[in-house]
């Protein structure tokens, strides 16, 4: 049986020992404690001895307060900009983990658990409100070598998934071939999907031109639209002449 050690008056952290209390179940001994706040708890003397409990509780809020408070700027544009990339990088739960860390995107060491590391680096490379963020390697994470500030436009061409053509000594991705040639970014795509040659895809005229639909920031003809939902161009048709909205007709699903 271990010894018997009187802890009155001694203090652990910001707790001083007044008496000792009751015990607590197995026998454990337990001690009556006055934190510096003023409060009056009751404290595991194994917990005292080895560190665990420092106080009633209030050094950990006290803690809290002050990394929320370090900044400054939780409530700024750039500090939910450093969440969202966190986010996508670190939690499974997040719609964007997938494409981010569920593929090995990570946000460096020096901006991970340090906001004001990245406040700086984002202030003095060009940051303004509406910028987004952009990896210049895709295949790379977040960090100050690897990232810039764009306009989603300009991201937009820098996606993984989109497609480099060359033709005529110039190399575009079709987002910019298409604003180039003043083409529907669609229909160059629907092209390379049927099998073109880059030069038929990017010199051949548009005939008969169609009308274009726009829907969730994506602008396409009702056949591109029909190929890529995989519903019939005809359910579609039917949809707008009985006066369905564009979102409706093409987020609605198909009753079997």
């Amino acid at each position: 049986m271990s010894k018997f050690v009187d802890l009155t008056n001694q203090r652990f952290g910001r707790l001083t020992v007044i008496s000792r209390a009751e015990n607590a179940k197995r026998l454990q001994t337990q001690w009556n404690c006055m934190c510096d706040c003023g409060k009056e708890t009751i404290i595991r003397a194994a917990n005292l001895k080895n560190g665990t409990t420092k106080s009633c509780g209030c050094l950990q809020v006290d803690i809290n307060k002050k990394l929320r408070t370090t900044h400054g700027k939780t409530n700024s544009d750039l500090y939910k900009v450093w969440q969202a990339m966190k986010g996508r990088t670190e939690r499974q739960s997040d719609k964007a983990y997938k494409n981010y860390g569920g593929r090995g995107i990570f946000v460096c060491d020096e901006w991970k658990n340090d906001f004001q590391s990245f406040y700086n680096w984002a202030t003095q490379n060009g940051y303004k409100k509406g910028l987004t963020i952009d990896r210049i390697n895709n295949n790379d994470g977040y960090s100050p070598d690897n990232c810039r500030w764009t306009t989603s436009k300009e991201q937009n061409n820098n996606r993984r998934d989109n497609k480099y053509l060359k033709y005529d000594n110039k190399t575009m991705t079709v987002a910019e071939w298409a604003g180039a040639l003043g083409i529907n970014n669609g229909i160059l795509r629907n092209r390379l999907h049927r099998g073109w040659t880059i030069k038929d895809v990017l010199t051949n005229p548009v005939k008969n031109i169609s009308i274009l639909y726009t829907h969730d920031n994506k602008t396409m003809t009702l056949t591109e639209w029909a190929d890529v939902l995989g519903i019939k161009r005809k359910t579609l048709e039917r949809r707008l002449h009985r006066g369905w909205t564009i979102k409706d007709a093409l987020t609605k699903p198909v009753k079997k």
